[in-house]
């Protein structure tokens, strides 16, 4: 009798300890998804800024004034906070890595718009020319490569999270891919009224109390 409680309450002890362990993972499980969508959606912020300063940059070329100068050093700080932002959600040393680096082209590319907008405002066209092509558009095209890089890796991290659908194993694949088959691909036959024959799994189905055209062929030849 006391050996029979004992292993009840032992049975109990290890349902409640997997309970708690099955719960604790649970929450881990949904508190890394909640980081990988914040992380997600920072990036891909700092990559609309990115696109956004570019933009400006071309407007000033055209028509350079105050007002489209403050819109491009807004758009600037804003990537710069969606950048610093990003890198305290991910808290890793590569994720802090890659912001600096990232900072840094920013900063070269911020100085460089700064030169090409006093060219466009002294109308110096030689100036005007080595700054855009030789040294801002190269700038950009990293920097812009780069975080599009970091948000489309973030993205792609957020969909495997949120999949948890079980795998399939190779026999189910198999027979997954004939099923569809045999639904939608009859084979082509060389008799018109012939049977649908199946392509993947090459079985016909006969109606019943009929026969093709074949077998009463055989059937002839043996009786002649």
């Amino acid at each position: 009798m006391r050996a029979g409680v004992a292993a009840m309450l032992a049975v109990l002890v290890l349902l409640g300890g997997f309970s708690l362990v099955t719960q604790r993972r649970t929450t881990d499980l949904a508190q890394r998804t909640q980081t990988a969508n914040r992380l997600a959606a920072t990036l891909q912020g700092a990559r609309h800024w990115a696109s956004e300063e570019k933009s400006v940059e071309r407007e000033y070329r055209l028509a350079g004034s105050y007002r489209v100068r403050e819109e491009h050093a807004a758009a600037g700080r804003r990537l710069v906070a969606a950048l610093r932002s990003a890198a305290r959600i991910d808290g890793s040393a590569a994720g802090g890595r890659e912001v600096a680096d990232l900072l840094r082209l920013q900063r070269t590319y911020r100085g460089a718009s700064a030169r090409l907008f006093a060219a466009v405002d002294a109308d110096d066209r030689a100036g005007v020319q080595h700054w855009e092509h030789e040294v801002v558009d190269p700038t950009y095209g990293v920097l812009e490569d780069g975080v599009a890089r970091a948000a489309g890796t973030a993205t792609a991290s957020v969909l495997t999270s949120s999949d948890v659908g079980p795998p399939l194993t190779a026999g189910r694949r198999a027979r997954r891919s004939r099923s569809r088959s045999c639904a939608a691909t009859p084979a082509p036959s060389s008799t018109p009224r012939s049977s649908p024959r199946c392509a993947a799994c090459s079985t016909a189905a006969a109606p019943a109390g009929r026969t093709s055209p074949r077998s009463r062929a055989d059937a002839g030849h043996h009786r002649g």
